[in-house]
């Protein structure tokens, strides 16, 4: 996963609740399906991990596992899935899980914004509607204010890792969202809020999420 570095993957949900990993029974076979290459850099990016002193948690899928749901994600990245991960280190455990956590948040949140909301704002700049400067003032805020916890709301764990060295605590860690139900979600909040505000009627908004 080194060559996604510039994804920021974090835990949030598993980490929060305490839970385990589910997985289900369709691993094995999704995973097959990957290009050659792409199960050849998995097993890599796992080896890599390893040398590098990484474990799973104990109770949770083995580290070679957990690297294959990864790129079984990466693989839908684009078309299905926003995903994201990165390393935090720190001291404490809680400390390390609250920088991920505000990491994957704003990662995920830039994706959304030049995936779905863009377009959006675009299509409220070219339409002849009489609030458009409310209405494009209140997507701004509704990106800085409300798509973080809807964000968090709709991710789902991938990997969890850690490295503990003599002073510090590492974690590696990844999210999805899946994109279907983040875009319907944020789609019902902002109308919601718009119609409220401007009377934006629903055939109004339909024409600007098009």
């Amino acid at each position: 996963m080194k060559q996604y570095r510039l994804f920021i993957i974090i835990l949030i949900t598993f980490l929060n609740s305490g839970g385990s990993f589910s997985f289900g029974q369709e691993h094995k076979k999704n995973f097959s399906q990957l290009s050659g290459n792409t199960q050849k850099m998995a097993k890599a990016e796992a080896r890599s991990y390893k040398k590098e002193g990484f474990q799973n948690i104990p109770g949770d899928p083995s580290l070679q596992t957990q690297v294959e749901n990864f790129y079984l994600a990466l693989d839908r990245q684009g078309h299905s899935l926003y995903v994201a991960h990165s390393e935090s280190d720190d001291t404490h455990f809680q400390s390390a899980k609250k920088k991920a956590q505000q990491a994957c948040i704003q990662e995920i949140s830039q994706q959304i914004e030049m995936v779905f909301l863009s377009k959006i704002e675009r299509n409220i700049q070219r339409s002849s509607l009489p609030q458009k400067a409310g209405i494009l003032k209140a997507l701004n805020t509704y990106k800085q204010q409300t798509l973080p916890s809807t964000v968090h709301q709709h991710l789902e764990p991938i990997l969890i890792l850690k490295k503990e060295g003599i002073d510090t605590l590492t974690l590696l860690v990844g999210v999805k969202a899946v994109m279907e139900k983040v875009h319907q979600q944020i789609n019902k909040d902002l109308f919601e809020q718009l119609h409220m505000a401007y009377n934006l009627k629903e055939e109004e908004w339909k024409n600007i999420v098009k």
